[in-house]
């Protein structure tokens, strides 16, 4: 509504104030674990792509949308077990700075293994998930439900920051943190990345939630790629990392 451009100046502080006041409810990052029991629901239930596609996206903490606007001619594999890279076209962060591609480097093996069998028999101009961001979302909050997590704000964002959040609790540097994560102010990096940090580690799973979660990371680790480390730590046969 132009017509009340300056015209809300009391209204505006007020919300100022009662954001200084009352911390926002963020989203609860979410660990590699969790991430991959959640991607073997995707694939037990016949959504192979999408499966394969939280995988990239933790890896390399994409944003929700990101996800559904990647086509194969946007990604470029290195030679052999070199990192992958992914063109991202009219994201949040390039329209701010007013530039018309980013790109995020894909280096983990799992997540490049996965990169890979997206983008195998896929035509250049064809996107990697063709599934609806709708359907999507629909089958996130399935998946909540299966493994018992829905008493936590697990959504779909908290892949971005649990990928960035598991990055920096393991030591990436904080220069590829903010290359990665496509961020421009460090001060507000860090207070996420911190703030994720302690979430992240205030997080706990009810031993029907770890049962629930031990079986689905059973499906992932028959249906993945290839058998490679993740996040530092190698995948074992029964399904723990």
């Amino acid at each position: 509504a132009p017509e009340c451009k300056r015209k809300l100046n009391k209204s505006w502080k007020l919300v100022s104030t009662w954001n200084k006041i009352e911390l926002p409810a963020r989203v609860v990052p979410i660990s590699a674990e969790v991430l991959l029991a959640i991607a073997g629901l995707f694939m037990k239930w016949q959504w192979q792509k999408l499966g394969l596609m939280l995988v990239v996206a933790y890896s390399t903490f994409l944003r929700t949308g990101e996800i559904f606007r990647i086509r194969r001619e946007n990604v470029v594999f290195g030679a052999g077990n070199q990192p992958a890279v992914i063109f991202l076209q009219d994201t949040k962060t390039a329209q701010r700075k007013q530039i018309l591609w980013e790109k995020v480097i894909v280096k983990e093996p799992l997540a490049i293994d996965c990169l890979k069998a997206l983008c195998l028999s896929c035509p250049l101009p064809q996107l990697l998930v063709q599934d609806s961001i709708f359907q999507f979302r629909r089958l996130w909050k399935q998946a909540i439900d299966e493994l018992q997590l829905s008493q936590w704000k697990i959504l779909p964002y908290s892949i971005r920051r649990g990928g960035a959040t598991s990055a920096y609790k393991r030591g990436m540097s904080f220069e590829e943190l903010m290359q990665q994560g496509r961020w421009s102010n460090i001060a507000t990096a860090r207070i996420y990345l911190d703030e994720g940090l302690q979430e992240m580690q205030s997080f706990s799973l009810t031993p029907p939630s770890r049962h629930l979660l031990q079986q689905a990371l059973s499906v992932f680790n028959r249906c993945k790629p290839a058998r490679n480390a993740w996040k530092g730590g190698k995948t074992r046969g029964d399904g723990k990392l």
